[in-house]
């Protein structure tokens, strides 16, 4: 594929010496920030010319939304009083510019041991990397941001302008890397007699009447004999799960997450939130009849009703402090993506002037269809039971600014690092669930195993 563009940007001097001296003041690192219109560009196929260490990508399952990073410009930590999210909205605010966009994420379990494998990630961060390709719609905008610094070099930072000005120019030629996908060995974490015993410890607390829900995940590592192009990996399985959002975050070449998830933790725009109730899992059919027969299996269904009850209503429980008004809680349909269907339900709601996105995720996250209910209890259960730390599966993945927010909660995802694939899936366990059935169902949502099963190569 060839894509070709170039960009031209101006230096505003005075909004320069005013952030600089703004800088200072505060003694904060602020991003100075400039935009352009661009024509039309495949994001997907620049990032892949890019050799930048760092690489995000970020896509709504809409398609309305396509963010495409290199770099980092700005890096905001959490400390022990403030989260990088209240710093975001500091220093938006104090910038006064809904331009920025600053791309976070979290844990899944902040209490938990965090497994050496996510550190290079640094969840709980916010970035603005130095050039992002926004796509909104049909409109797309090129971004170059750089850090100012209390004693930042003016002249080197406007010396890095020019460059962008005069280099960052592409015509090239890009093409798909084939990727083999025959492991050397398949390993599960828990495996299945292992599995069988965790789902019954949790039906026991459930009979017990102390829980309601637990979501159980597996990790399935996948080792190959070569190192894994992650890219490569990314752009195949976006193709195949097209009807999803769409993650990617590279930390090192040899180093990536990914994640195809169909559900969104919440979008923000302004004062108006949209969060999904979403769980409840069968197959996709073979043929519309097939299909339509699962689709009233998934209806019809107590177990399943009952498990995605507990999500609209810890969601909506949740969300409502945090509201003008009580949500509205829309009807319940089928969302069908392209192996599985699910139960979902929309809520929508007016937040209140003061709650920010720092808050939303700590109320938010995690929902019952990531971890159960009540949430303490079913977390203390996953911490017991899990045999490996999550990290950023299942966690809220997104982007914030001033005018808005859009967090995905990143399941059906995969670590690789260098030559091993782990690829992460879970499944709700509630009264009635059958522990074999539900290890099946952690097979349909391995976003790999379909291609590994049926051989294919690109």
């Amino acid at each position: 594929m060839t894509i070709s563009y170039e960009v031209s940007i101006t230096l505003n001097e005075n909004k320069l010496m005013q952030l600089a001296a703004m800088a200072a003041e505060n003694r904060l690192t602020l991003p100075y920030l400039t935009t352009v219109s661009i024509p039309p560009i495949d994001i997907p196929a620049w990032l892949a010319t890019r050799l930048n260490a760092h690489k995000y990508y970020w896509s709504d399952r809409a398609g309305k939304i396509e963010i495409g990073g290199v770099g980092i410009a700005l890096k905001l930590h959490p400390d022990g009083k403030t989260s990088s999210l209240s710093r975001v909205q500091q220093i938006s605010a104090l910038c006064a510019d809904d331009r920025l966009l600053f791309l976070s994420s979290r844990r899944f379990d902040s209490e938990r041991d965090s497994d050496p494998i996510w550190d290079a990630f640094d969840p709980g961060c916010a970035v603005i990397p130095e050039i992002m390709i926004v796509r909104t719609g049909d409109d797309y905008c090129f971004y170059h941001c750089v850090g100012i610094s209390p004693g930042t070099d003016i002249n080197a930072v406007r010396a890095t302008f020019e460059l962008v000005s005069t280099s960052d120019r592409s015509n090239a030629e890009t093409q798909s890397v084939a990727c083999g996908f025959r492991p050397v060995n398949v390993v599960s974490f828990p495996n299945l007699t292992r599995w069988r015993e965790h789902v019954r410890s949790v039906l026991r607390e459930i009979d017990d009447g102390r829980l309601g829900k637990v979501v159980l995940a597996r990790r399935t590592d996948y080792p190959f004999s070569d190192p894994i192009d992650a890219w490569s990996l990314f752009l195949m399985l976006r193709k195949h799960y097209s009807d999803s959002y769409a993650i990617f975050h590279q930390v090192r070449p040899g180093e990536s997450f990914m994640s195809f998830t169909p559900e969104r933790l919440y979008r923000r725009e302004n004062r108006t939130i949209a969060v999904d109730a979403l769980s409840s899992t069968v197959p996709r059919g073979g043929t519309p009849d097939e299909d339509r027969q699962f689709e009233n299996q998934l209806r019809g269904d107590d177990k399943q009703n009952r498990e995605h009850r507990f999500v609209v209503d810890g969601v909506s429980g949740m969300l409502n402090p945090l509201c003008r008004e009580t949500p509205r809680v829309g009807e319940t349909s089928v969302m069908k993506l392209s192996r599985i269907q699910h139960l979902w339900t929309p809520i929508t709601g007016i937040l209140k002037d003061e709650i920010g996105d720092d808050r939303l995720l700590d109320t938010l996250h995690p929902t019952p269809a990531m971890g159960g209910t009540p949430r303490r209890e079913a977390m203390e259960m996953i911490r017991q039971l899990e045999p490996f730390d999550r990290g950023l599966f299942a966690a809220p993945w997104g982007f914030a600014s001033g005018a808005g927010a859009e967090y995905a909660a990143a399941i059906r995802s995969a670590l690789v690092v260098d030559d091993v694939v782990s690829v992460f899936a879970g499944a709700g366990i509630v009264a009635g669930s059958d522990p074999d059935q539900e290890w099946r169902e952690l097979d349909s949502k391995d976003i790999l195993r379909p291609f590994i099963a049926e051989g294919k190569a690109s």
